[in-house]
């Protein structure tokens, strides 16, 4: 209806509609074979056959019609929730949880702020996941609509911005984490390396392997903060290191409310993606409920820590000096 009434982008009007279809959420059918026809004809052709052998989804940004989504189960349906787990509950998460107490506030006012920013950024991104099953759009096709052909370049580059920077947060601490293990045989600029290099191969395998992958993850760092909020807690003080009042009260606490909602809302730009593959009728109820306390949980679990650490670490001299001289890999290697 948009192509007839003449208000596509001409660079729009060639796409081709979507020929794949889901298999429950992690299992994607294949696509139809791309038509070969001379040298890059060929070249497509081939990439589509690994496509299909290696059972990487190669849609881009192409809809999935209504007919091609089926039913899903419960133990399918129970994915929305569990794979933002595997992408959240980690060190960059932990990390922002010592803004708190390094700004000045009580551990109390940590948590509670914690926990009301990310409920109110996941609600943000739970909304824009439910419309991903009705349109079969990712998030960001969705904006084309939304804002237009050349506006939704601007939300594309921001977009772009905010990735990068929590990429980059998620290197720098994975990195410094491997320098710990390694006990310094590793740098931290090459475990940063390592790590985004790593992270990069999963960029390549579609989203059947993310959802795969995503699935299971998050138990390692489940148990692993499981231990150190054993390790944190009895070292965990409600006093803050500085006299905060007035202005400068309510300055740090809307400071550490920014950085927090804008955490969980940041996971809107690419929440959709996950879900189009659902059929349309799935309840948006359901995919709000699990898709927003599928973010808050974990980043709750991990930022929360986070704060019990950082609170922690204003009366431990020991974890202070270790996390200021050596990093927070080592300071994880010494409270385990």
């Amino acid at each position: 209806d948009e192509e007839k009434a003449g208000r596509l982008h001409p660079d729009e009007k060639d796409v081709n509609v979507d020929v794949g279809s889901a298999q429950g959420s992690t299992e994607l059918v294949d696509e139809k074979p791309v038509q070969s026809g001379g040298i890059l004809g060929t070249l497509c052709s081939w990439e589509a056959t690994l496509d299909r052998k290696l059972g990487i989804e190669s849609q881009a940004i192409r809809r999935k019609l209504p007919e091609e989504k089926v039913p899903q189960k419960w133990h399918n349906q129970a994915v929305m929730a569990l794979l933002w787990s595997g992408g959240i509950m980690n060190l960059s998460c932990m990390t922002t949880g010592f803004l708190g107490p390094t700004w000045g506030l009580t551990l109390g006012q940590s948590i509670v702020i914690t926990i009301f920013g990310t409920l109110l950024g996941a609600s943000v991104a739970g909304w824009c996941a439910t419309l991903g099953p009705g349109t079969g759009l990712r998030s960001m096709s969705i904006t084309r609509y939304s804002f237009g052909w050349y506006p939704t370049k601007l939300i594309a580059v921001l977009n772009i911005i905010s990735q990068a920077g929590w990429s980059a947060v998620g290197c720098i601490t994975g990195g410094l984490a491997l320098a710990a293990v390694s006990d310094g045989k590793v740098s931290s600029a090459l475990g940063c390396v390592i790590i985004a290099l790593c992270s990069s191969v999963i960029n390549f395998c579609g989203l059947k392997a993310i959802l795969y992958y995503e699935k299971y993850a998050w138990l390692v760092f489940f148990i692993v903060f499981m231990i150190m909020y054993g390790m944190a807690a009895p070292h965990a003080v409600n006093i803050s290191g500085t006299e905060l009042h007035g202005t400068n009260l309510a300055g740090n606490v809307l400071s550490l409310l920014a950085v927090v909602y804008g955490s969980s809302c940041s996971w809107a730009t690419i929440a959709a993606d996950y879900y189009v593959h659902y059929p349309i009728n799935t309840s948006k109820v359901k995919v709000f409920t699990l898709c927003t306390l599928g973010i808050t949980i974990p980043t709750c679990i991990g930022m929360v820590l986070g704060c019990c650490v950082g609170s922690a670490m204003t009366v431990n001299q020991d974890w202070s000096n270790t996390y200021n001289d050596d990093g927070l890999g080592y300071l994880i290697q010494k409270m385990l």
